[in-house]
C-alpha cells in the first residue's frame, strides 16, 4: 500500500491534498505486480476486473519516485517474490534508487518476524533498514 499510495498521485488527488514528499520507501514482501488474480476470494476486493491494474503498483513506476528499499523472502508463497524482482527492475530501468534484498529461507512472515529480538538472527533486516534510513 506504501508504494501504491506514494506512486499513484490520484490517492491524494482524491483528497484534494497534494502529494507529500516522501524521502523513501520500504516495502517488505510487498504485491507490487501480482496479476493475473487467480484466487477467487480475492478477485472481489480488486475488482471490477477493468480496475486491476490500478491495483499495481509497478503500473506507476516513475522516475521521479523515491528510493525504496525492498525486502521478500525468497520462500514466499503468499505472495512471490516476483513481485519485488520485477518491481525492483522497473523501478531500476528509470534510473529510481531502489536496493532489493532477497533472503532465501524466509517465508512471507518471516520478514517481519525477523525485526523481533528473538528472530533478528534469521535475517539482517533491522540493519538493511538502518542502513536505507540512516545511509553510511
Amino acid at each position: 500500500m506504501a508504494a501504491l499510495v506514494t506512486l499513484d498521485g490520484r490517492y491524494f488527488a482524491g483528497l484534494g491534498a497534494a502529494t507529500p514528499a516522501i524521502a523513501g520507501v520500504i516495502g517488505l514482501s510487498g504485491p507490487y505486480d501480482f496479476l493475473p488474480l487467480e484466487e477467487d476470494d480475492v478477485k472481489d476486493m480488486f475488482g471490477p476486473p477493468s480496475r486491476y491494474p490500478d491495483s499495481q503498483p509497478i503500473n506507476f513506476v516513475r522516475a521521479d519516485a523515491p528510493p525504496m528499499l525492498l525486502v521478500h523472502g525468497l520462500s514466499d508463497d503468499t505472495v512471490w517474490p516476483r513481485n519485488s524482482i520485477n518491481f525492483a527492475a522497473a523501478l531500476h530501468a528509470l534510473g529510481v534508487p531502489v536496493t532489493l534484498r532477497l533472503y532465501p529461507k524466509l517465508t512471507h512472515s518471516d520478514t517481519v518476524a525477523a525485526l523481533s529480538t528473538p528472530l533478528r538472527f534469521r535475517a539482517p533486516i533491522l540493519a538493511d533498514i538502518g542502513g536505507f534510513v540512516e545511509p553510511g
